[in-house]
């Protein structure tokens, strides 16, 4: 009887142990290439560090290099791109936002404007040269408007 006790135990360890490694994220290697940065043709970046984008969206990073401020824009959290930002960012929506409420209220920086759509993300970017935006790749195309830069 103890034996098969045992092997119920080591059964249940290993569903466990299944169940848990089905839910983990994908490595970050696999995230990278999956998140693209939408940004104004004229500004000269053509590939972005994910550390450049974490400081840009944590308000660290301010100006761009050619000294144009930047203007960072956000996607819903329920959204495959914004679920996926905050994954790579490590924080969950509501550490986001409480993120930057403190920000704000100490007067650090506004937190970036909720844009729903690729298309309404691309016309605000096209609108504004310092800015910044996140897409799934694939989720839409580079145009005259706007530039899709690869983050590595």
């Amino acid at each position: 009887m103890r034996a098969r006790h045992f092997t119920r135990r080591a059964w249940l360890f290993a569903l466990a142990t299944l169940i848990a490694a089905a839910t983990l994220p994908p490595s970050r290697g696999a995230t990278q290439a999956t998140l693209v940065a939408i940004v104004h043709p004229s500004n000269p970046v053509s590939s972005m560090s994910l550390a450049d984008v974490r400081n840009i969206y944590l308000g660290r990073v301010t100006f761009w290099r050619n000294n144009v401020p930047v203007q960072a824009y956000a996607r819903p959290a329920s959204s495959p791109a914004g679920r996926e930002f905050l994954r790579i960012l490590g924080m969950t929506p509501s550490r986001f936002r409480h993120h930057w409420q403190t920000r704000q209220l100490s007067g650090q920086g506004v937190a970036p404007a909720i844009i729903n759509g690729f298309d309404e993300l691309a016309n605000r970017i096209a609108g504004s040269r310092g800015g910044i935006g996140v897409a799934m790749q694939g989720e839409g195309s580079a145009s005259a408007r706007v530039k899709l830069v690869p983050i590595r």
